[in-house]
């Protein structure tokens, strides 16, 4: 089994192949700790264990909004389905306030973005936010400014 040690994690072993992270016992065996993908905590990949032990791949998107008001960056993934932000970033050509939507619910506050500013939100696990379920994020801007957003997300029920 080709397997690589985790950097910063001592003891931690995770299988290139099949995605499973094991753990080195103290009489020197080995024993399974997460399967079927990459450990959050390993920065292997593009995945995440959440809250309900489920893993997930980690999704990425982007829009250049230009207009007033909202602009889909994700779509509604169906029912039952929610987007979980764990990060982004944005940055606008001139002055605007920047907030986040769930279809048309507030989900965050308005960022204030100065000319040629923005906001960076590194990962988070846990979320940042995230829409209610069957709804699209939106970016909303207060004026027509062209503004870069980029957001890594999982789709979660």
């Amino acid at each position: 089994m080709p397997i690589v040690q985790f950097t910063g994690k001592p003891g931690h072993w995770y299988d290139t192949t099949t995605g499973v992270e094991y753990r080195q016992l103290p009489d020197g065996t080995m024993e399974a700790v997460k399967s079927g993908g990459a450990s959050h905590v390993s920065n292997v990949g593009g995945s995440i264990i959440d809250e309900n032990g489920v893993i997930r791949t980690v999704q990425r998107s982007f829009v250049d909004a230009t207009a007033s008001g909202n602009t889909e960056v994700v779509p509604a993934q169906g029912t039952g389905i929610k987007i979980r932000v764990i990060a982004l970033y944005h940055v606008s050509l001139t002055a605007v306030t920047v907030k986040f939507q769930s279809a048309t619910t507030n989900k965050s506050p308005g960022i204030p973005a100065a000319a040629n500013g923005g906001l960076v939100l590194p990962r988070n696990d846990h979320g940042w936010f995230e829409t209610a379920a069957n709804e699209a994020l939106n970016v909303n801007l207060s004026a027509a400014v062209a503004t870069g957003v980029m957001v890594d997300w999982i789709p979660v029920v």
